[in-house]
């Protein structure tokens, strides 16, 4: 792999096993290669780094307690969608992008389980360090109650996992071996599909974080026994719905590259 930025990325992840650590290096190097993916990276998290600036410069109202539970729900909203934007432009196209050389990887030493598994793990490394680092710093900022930070940390963290499984695994499911162009590859049903179940995935989970930091004004009740019971409903059901998010789409995808004939 030579010298330079790639040659630190693979001593970095010296720790990993061949394939994998290869598959990732290949990854990060075609992504590196092309200006017009790693420019809209820079772009998408650029718009979030202002957005976060901008919550110092709040009107006195936005810090009842009503309003900041608002604006931190809204704000996972927010990171979610970006995220959801990413992992559909970024990393849906990646088995297509494998492109007429796919068929090699069926000589390799390698499965398709391994190989859809690799992106995904490479998706949630990337995009979770950024997702939780700007909801960490947006909780910090509205100075949110231990609770109410854990519950947000909790949900993008979720989040991460589970758009990542869609992404690679409908990627999977609907590949298109004939195009390179990451933007065609997207706009083709699948990529479609999958940002719209993103969409709709990260709306429940926002409901239900919503929900239970407002519990209070909702049901007109402080925490009690019955808020800690539906607490833990709702993060059960962000959990359920996260691995069927996941392993729903990913055990699609690999049994349609199992059936594949290259």
């Amino acid at each position: 792999l030579g010298k330079g930025i790639l040659g630190r990325v693979d001593a970095l992840l010296g720790a990993l096993r061949n394939p994998a650590r290869v598959l990732v290096v290949k990854d990060i190097k075609l992504f590196w290669r092309d200006p017009t993916q790693w420019s809209q990276f820079l772009i998408f998290f650029g718009v979030m780094a202002v957005y976060i600036a901008n919550l110092r410069n709040r009107s006195a109202m936005m810090d009842a307690e009503a309003y900041r539970t608002f604006i931190v729900s809204l704000n996972l909203g927010a990171c979610s969608l970006i995220t959801a934007t990413l992992t559909s432009r970024f990393v849906y196209p990646l088995i297509s992008l494998e492109g007429q050389r796919f068929w090699l990887l069926g000589l390799a030493p390698l499965t398709f389980r391994q190989l859809i598994w690799q992106k995904y793990w490479l998706c949630v490394a990337t995009t979770s360090v950024f997702s939780m680092s700007i909801v960490t710093l947006s909780c910090l900022i509205l100075r949110m109650e231990a609770l109410a930070f854990f519950l947000s940390i909790y949900s993008i963290a979720l989040v991460n996992l589970g758009l990542a499984g869609m992404s690679v695994g409908l990627g999977s499911l609907y590949p298109n071996f004939n195009e390179d162009n990451p933007a065609r590859i997207v706009s083709g049903m699948g990529g479609t599909l999958n940002f719209l179940l993103s969409i709709g995935y990260i709306a429940a989970v926002v409901a239900g974080q919503t929900f239970m930091l407002q519990w209070e004004r909702l049901i007109g009740a402080a925490a009690s026994m019955s808020y800690w019971w539906a607490f833990a409903g709702v993060v059960a059901f962000t959990a359920l719905l996260t691995a069927a998010a996941t392993f729903i789409p990913m055990g699609l995808g690999l049994r349609n590259l199992e059936e594949m004939e290259f």
